[in-house]
């Protein structure tokens, strides 16, 4: 059932050593100041109109969207008039939380600031199913009378915890992949670019600032060739395409950076079967 909704209080501090939850649901949302805590803060929107500032960042929300706010941050909602603004807010004390975080599971960690720090999660429609369904229990559990709440709470806002730090290890999993991705991409738009140039993977890690054996791997999982077979092709391609503009082969082994024409002539043949020179013949008998 839906979880209970509170009155919203202006209040910035706990009134517990735990934590405490909090479902707002208002027609007229008033205004807060911009401020900061001493705790964690979990905040799952959930309808509205509504810019939130973290840290000077702005976040324009959409249904579904999780916030982490971690102590001192200074932080701001901006709901906007016209639509019921709804939420639900987690309060966490810092010492509770490194208190339940176990082993290897520090829960306190999609708080922590590093290079791919997030403020905001976005989650999809099943993901969102399932923070609700444990923010609704949590509130129950938390704010009720029921045998054993407190426990069960305390289980609750684990499992919830758990889920929001998979949430944000996806999140930096896919920003590494996507800086990947990116680099790979741009390694390419180079090679395209500069075909006749120096591309050995001695240079092209330079020129990227990062490990040849890095720049070397990556490329061959992305791309599924390495470095030298794709600069090879590339290079090959082009001079086909300036044999049949009719520039002469000793000017098309220059322009496509390979190292002599000796070395044009036997790449060239053994990729297609047949000479520089056999190539352009083709291509008058075919004019």
């Amino acid at each position: 059932m839906p979880s209970q909704t509170q009155k919203f209080n202006r209040r910035q501090s706990m009134g517990r050593n735990t934590f405490e939850i909090f479902h707002y649901r208002d027609t007229k949302p008033q205004s807060v100041s911009i401020h900061h805590h001493d705790f964690y803060e979990i905040y799952f929107f959930l309808g509205g109109n509504v810019t939130y500032f973290v840290e000077g960042q702005r976040h324009k929300l959409s249904k579904g969207d999780l916030l982490l706010i971690n102590p001192r941050q200074l932080h701001q909602p901006l709901p906007h008039k016209g639509s019921t603004y709804e939420r639900m807010v987690l309060w966490i004390d810092r010492q509770y939380l490194a208190s339940i975080s176990r082993g290897s599971a520090d829960l306190t960690a999609c708080f922590q600031p590093s290079q791919n720090h997030v403020n905001i999660l976005h989650s999809n429609v099943m993901m969102q199913g399932r923070i609700a369904e444990l923010f609704e229990l949590l509130n129950r559990e938390t704010n009720g009378d029921g045998w054993g709440g407190q426990a069960y709470a305390e289980s609750l806002l684990i499992q919830l915890l758990v889920e929001v730090n998979r949430m944000v290890r996806q999140k930096h999993l896919l920003q590494e992949r996507m800086e990947e991705l990116s680099l790979i991409h741009r390694v390419i738009s180079y090679i395209n670019e500069h075909y006749g140039e120096d591309l050995s993977l001695d240079f092209l890690a330079k020129k990227f600032f990062v490990s040849k054996y890095y720049l070397s791997h990556e490329f061959s999982q992305q791309i599924g060739v390495s470095v030298y077979r794709y600069v090879t092709l590339k290079r090959l391609s082009q001079a086909k395409e300036l044999l049949s503009d009719g520039r002469s082969a000793g000017e098309v082994c220059t322009a496509c950076g390979f190292h002599n024409y000796t070395t044009f002539y036997r790449i060239f043949k053994s990729e297609y079967g047949i000479s520089p020179g056999k190539f352009v013949e083709q291509l008058k008998k075919q004019s």
